[in-house]
């Protein structure tokens, strides 16, 4: 671990964080705004040539009850269509005509509209952004249209196997609120009407839950061009608090030669005393995935390090950390043959309880790096939704130089004691593949 190639390594690291920073920290720019019933406008504006205006609404999966179970990733869609004054063809050769992009994500907590539009264009494509969220017509026959959309994003993710760990290691820590399913289920979409997705979209579509983040335009035009959103009521629903269970143990078995595993403990929450603290934890364990720290094949984290000395072969492992409004997620998940999954499931959590109760000062510089590096190096994209979640969740703007300097920030003794809370809850365990020989729960954390 002290051999002159690591040591240059970890120098460049800090020397290259660094100038990032400096960089952050000159060009970026934030500004927050209410609006009167409770809209969060946060704008960053550092030149770009091309300006984004993005919608939040705190209307994910979390909010649904058996009665309104797939409504969300409906609404994902929905809003494009028709509105009570536009149709969708309208609304698309606008778009076209004007040259500017009109796009949708959902998670589990948010539901997000996006525009992308030439400098010149904001109040039309703005306009058209507040049009769909505040108007939306819902017509029946659209919503049923929608339906095959449905079965598009199932079947896009179908055989996925590192996403169907993150959705039961979900259920498994929280059971509902963010346990419920991302997407509607192919038979529950044949039973999504209109009628269920109007009283879904009154009660979430609120100024108190939606958040606007813009980028590459003033704050005050920002402001300016949705104060349509204004229209909107102020409250609505109340998101119900995610608690956290654990100690559950989900097992589906497959006809293949692998095995895919995902040890899930509670995170940090968006905003989170301890948020810098745990996205640390997260490199520690190995991050978004094995780093090569020589020609020799052995690895700088300790989790990589153990799987490859527990048995030949390849794998894959990394750790993930979301963090939402009131909850987090930390997780380790790996990949490997089913020949050598008992040991390589073994070491896994073994590693993963030693770091849980030991990190050194030299163990903790690294990981620093490694996440002040991933924050500073993220796309505009992956800003924008971290900037919509964190106005959602605390009406607040963080910029990435500032999320950077906390890190720099961070002790050994705020590490452990973030080890210290997570290593007492018991953790989730989600194994999917040829199960014969893999472990349970209860044999690899006593």
């Amino acid at each position: 671990r002290g051999c002159g190639q690591c040591a240059s390594f970890k120098m460049a690291m800090s020397f290259a964080s660094k100038r990032l920073l400096s960089t952050a920290t000159k060009f970026e720019q934030g500004l927050v705004s209410r609006l009167a019933n409770g809209v969060t406008v946060v704008s960053q504006n550092q030149g770009e040539g091309v300006g984004t205006v993005s919608v939040y609404v705190a209307a994910g999966s979390r909010n649904e009850t058996a009665k309104t179970a797939g409504v969300s990733h409906f609404l994902k869609f929905l809003p494009f269509q028709s509105t009570v004054g536009r149709t969708n063809m309208y609304i698309a050769r606008e778009a076209e005509n004007h040259g500017y992009q009109l796009l949708s994500c959902a998670n589990r907590e948010n539901l997000g509209y996006h525009v992308h539009f030439l400098p010149n264009q904001l109040g039309t494509a703005a306009g058209s952004l507040v049009d769909t969220v505040v108007a939306p017509a819902f017509f029946d026959w659209e919503t049923r249209d929608n339906t095959e959309n449905i079965h598009n994003d199932l079947d896009a993710v179908k055989g996925d196997n590192q996403l169907s760990l993150i959705k039961d290691a979900h259920k498994g820590l929280f059971r509902d609120t963010l346990g419920r399913p991302l997407l509607c289920s192919s038979a529950r979409a044949e039973d999504i009407t209109a009628d269920l997705v109007k009283d879904y979209y009154k009660a979430h579509f609120v100024g108190e839950r939606i958040a606007v983040v813009g980028t590459g335009v003033s704050h005050a035009q920002l402001v300016e061009a949705v104060k349509g959103l204004e229209k909107l009521p102020a409250k609505g629903a109340a998101t119900k608090a995610a608690k956290y269970y654990g100690g559950a143990e989900i097992r589906t078995d497959l006809a293949t030669d692998k095995v895919h595993a995902a040890f899930a403990f509670p995170g940090a929450a968006v905003g989170g005393a301890d948020a810098a603290a745990v996205g640390v934890l997260r490199f520690l364990l190995g991050g978004s995935g094995a780093n090569l720290k020589g020609s020799n094949g052995s690895f700088s984290n300790p989790l990589s390090a153990a799987l490859a000395a527990a048995a030949p072969g390849s794998f894959c492992v990394q750790a993930l950390h979301s963090s939402y409004s009131d909850a987090g997620l930390l997780a380790v998940t790996l990949s490997t043959d089913a020949s050598t999954a008992a040991a390589r499931i073994s070491a896994a959590a073994s590693t993963i309880q030693s770091v849980l109760s030991s990190v050194s000062d030299e163990d903790v510089a690294r990981a620093k790096n490694q996440l002040i590096f991933s924050i500073l190096s993220q796309e505009r994209g992956a800003l924008v939704s971290a900037a919509g979640a964190e106005a959602l969740a605390t009406h607040t703007f963080t910029p990435a130089a500032a999320k950077a300097a906390a890190v720099e920030k961070v002790t050994v003794a705020d590490v452990k004691a973030a080890a210290t809370r997570i290593k007492a809850t018991k953790p989730v365990y989600v194994v999917r593949g040829a199960l014969d020989e893999t472990p349970y729960l209860d044999q690899l954390f006593k």
